[in-house]
């Protein structure tokens, strides 16, 4: 049996931020090798970890010691000399490690397992990306070409096994060869044998050409996937083309141009740096980066366990380190790249993120589930903070992204608790540090699961403007089977008394308020609230599982896509409504019944945002669904709905009710719609111009 060797942990001394002495900085990535999740303060030394793993990882040993990179405040007086070391899962491999007394892991040109982790290690920065486009803004094209070759995939290798950088070097290098000339070999017969050898002109033309033979082959690799990174995930109004100028090698000299050009909303764009945003601009180079990582890394051959390990094989390292690739952009156009991280083309990488903005930190953490040591899931969560030496200079404070209830537990045990499992110290008794971050449990556990539970609340411009006060009756009066309230009488009068000494924002400003057993009744009451909330929702992964299923037949493998309309997170404009739309378009007749259901989809989601956008209310129950029916029969009550208002869309949906009304249309009624049918609601539903409009807009939406 063969699994992927991973990271267990990282330990830095004396390096950079991260200062000497006899206790190093340990990240404890546990022993089955998660993912990291890093939030580190500007100056904390997150940047410090990156360089030092790039600096580890360096196929060739760095061009300066490691004595350039000590902590300069530190006294280097050999008793605890400077480290950067990682420890892999057991039985993989040895550990690697650089440190000021032994040479650069590289030096060792025997050790193919760390030439193999070497190459399959891969650092990418937000000034990585810039590359792409930024030095081009004032060039007449945006020519990638010595980018591509001599850092995107100057490790990739062609199929003779040379990788880019040497097949280039060796191509510039290249002085054609005469034909060797026997000792008897008279004066004439080697000119007749001159004559038919191939003039250095033709030797140096075949070469360029057999170069960029090869090089276009990787190309059409790697253009492909990072196209539908594009659409499934980053950019879908976006593609991209790599085209070599000349298109045919001309002359002897090879040429040195690569154009990367883009084709936006059916737009062609010669000079994307000239007109594309920066967001768009990012996720181009972000697509090409990681389509070039997964597409050219090197085959996984596995290499031997050591001796004492329960498995036969492991599959060399592969290492995705990102240093706040995104820095320049909002949050939500950073958010599609955890959605591609996720995904099955990362599954055998070990991957770590690193950011300085706390609020990405938090949305990564919730997207990502990190931080909870104790569950089997791929991510785990530190945060990085500077703290003042006695001496001026600051130095980096580690500590685990614990979840709040355990976090506000350490501080109301205090010096009580025992010293955590990670080595990290107990914290100090402080009830008010406690107090808040038991709020902030309490807002958390509301939230999650009125999003789960698609509870929904009255509009506000701003998300910070929720506060519990909007969320908590949603979740103390939530209904399971029968009528019955999901929480009891009793924790619901616990978490109502804690409300008035602990979690009420105002309480804290009292110096006699929270006492310990505020704390630590509240603390009791939130971990037994958050365990009913659990088990609640458990059963709706089975149910998406099907859901999964169920999709495939109209939406395909488009993983991405098909998440988000499950979870009602695609606007009808972006997902089923377009599809419906270019699908009838270039259909043949009869059209094939998945445009129907789009057309259902589309209409669903138009009929919930226009109920959500005039506060209509329903009453939910666990065992009852909300059906399309009770959605159209409430938008269509009372004197301003739209019986009165939109009297000729309404009877349009009436008149295919079956389609659009019925809690589950048959398939006979999808595929009965005929051509016109279909025309008329997609006319109906996206206006005269459907065949046409790129992103048309929902009907609904402007009632």
């Amino acid at each position: 049996m063969s699994i992927p060797s991973r990271i267990q942990s990282v330990t830095l001394r004396d390096f950079r931020a991260f200062p000497g002495g006899a206790d190093p900085t340990v990240f404890n990535l546990g022993a089955d090798g998660k993912n990291l999740l890093l939030f580190g303060e500007n100056g904390a030394g997150k940047s410090s970890l990156f360089q030092s793993l790039g600096l580890l990882f360096s196929p060739t040993p760095p061009p300066r010691p490691f004595d350039d990179y000590r902590h300069v405040f530190s006294i280097h007086d050999g008793t605890n000399p400077g480290l950067v070391s990682v420890k892999l899962t057991s039985g993989s491999t040895v550990d690697y490690s650089w440190d000021a007394g032994n040479p650069h892991p590289a030096t060792n040109a025997n050790d193919a397992s760390f030439q193999e982790a070497a190459r399959r290690a891969t650092f990418l920065d937000y000034k990585a990306l810039l590359r792409t486009s930024l030095p081009h803004e004032a060039d007449d094209c945006v020519n990638i070409f010595d980018l591509v070759v001599n850092t995107l995939l100057r490790e990739a290798e062609f199929p003779d096994g040379r990788t880019v950088a040497k097949a280039w070097a060796e191509l510039l290098a290249y002085d054609p060869p005469q034909p060797p000339r026997d000792a008897d070999e008279t004066e004439d017969d080697y000119a007749d044998i001159l004559e038919e050898w191939p003039k250095p002109e033709q030797q140096k033309r075949s070469k360029a050409e057999s170069f960029w033979k090869m090089f276009a082959g990787l190309l059409g690799r790697i253009v492909p996937r990072a196209n539908r990174y594009l659409a499934d995930h980053l950019q879908p109004s976006l593609t991209i083309l790599l085209t070599p100028q000349p298109e045919q090698q001309e002359g002897t000299d090879p040429h040195r141009k690569l154009l990367l050009t883009a084709i936006y909303a059916g737009h062609p764009v010669a000079h994307p740096a000239q007109f594309l945003n920066e967001a768009r601009l990012s996720a181009i180079a972000l697509a090409l980066y990681l389509a070039a990582v997964v597409e050219t890394n090197p085959a996984t051959t596995s290499v031997p366990a050591l001796s004492g390990s329960a498995l036969d094989s492991f599959t060399p390292l592969r290492l995705l380190v990102l240093d706040d690739p995104l820095l320049g952009l909002d949050l939500s156009h950073r958010r599609p790249l955890l959605d591609l991280l996720q995904t099955p083309d990362f599954s055998e990488w070990q991957v770590f993120l690193l950011t300085y903005d706390a609020s990405w930190f938090e949305m990564a953490s919730d997207a990502l589930k990190a931080g909870d040591a104790r569950s089997k899931r791929r991510w785990v969560g530190y945060r990085l903070h500077a703290k003042l030496h006695d001496n001026g200079w600051e130095m980096p404070v580690l500590s685990a992204d614990e979840p709040f209830l355990d976090r506000a537990w350490g501080y109301l045990q205090g010096e009580d608790a025992p010293v955590g499992t990670d080595g990290a110290q107990p914290k100090s008794c402080d009830y008010k540090a406690a107090g808040v971050y038991l709020r902030s449990a309490f807002e958390t556990i509301l939230r999650d699961f009125c999003i789960a539970r698609s509870l929904q609340v009255g509009l506000k411009e701003n998300l910070r403007d929720y506060t519990s006060e909007d969320l908590w009756p949603l979740v103390r009066d939530y209904e399971v089977k029968n009528g019955n309230p999901l929480l009891d009488s009793g924790l619901t009068a616990e978490i109502s008394m804690s409300r008035r000494y602990v979690l009420n924002p105002l309480c804290h400003s009292d110096p006699a308020r929270p006492t310990r057993e505020d704390i630590r009744r509240t603390h009791a009451a939130l971990k037994r609230l958050k365990a009913l909330l659990d088990q609640d929702l458990s059963w709706r992964t089975q149910l998406d599982s099907k859901l999964v299923q169920e999709t495939k037949n109209i939406i395909g493998d488009h993983s991405a896509r098909r998440e988000k309309a499950l979870k009602g997170l695609a606007p009808a404009s972006e997902f089923a409504l377009r599809s419906a739309c270019q699908l009838l378009a270039i259909a043949s007749n009869p059209p094939p019944p998945e445009v129907a259901i789009l057309l259902r989809s589309a209409f669903d989601r138009m009929l919930w945002r226009y109920c959500a956008r005039k506060n209509l209310t329903f009453t939910r129950k666990c065992d009852e669904e909300l059906s399309t029916r009770d959605l159209w029969d409430a938008a269509n009550a009372g004197p301003a709905g739209m019986s009165a208002m939109q009297n000729d869309f309404v009877t349009a949906i009436e008149a295919h009710g079956d389609l659009f009304l019925d809690s589950a249309p048959t398939q006979e009624t999808c595929a009965g719609k005929s051509r016109g049918d279909l025309e008329s609601i997609c006319a109906l539903f996206a206006g005269q111009h459907w065949r046409t409009e790129l992103h048309p807009k929902s009907a609904m939406d402007s009632f």
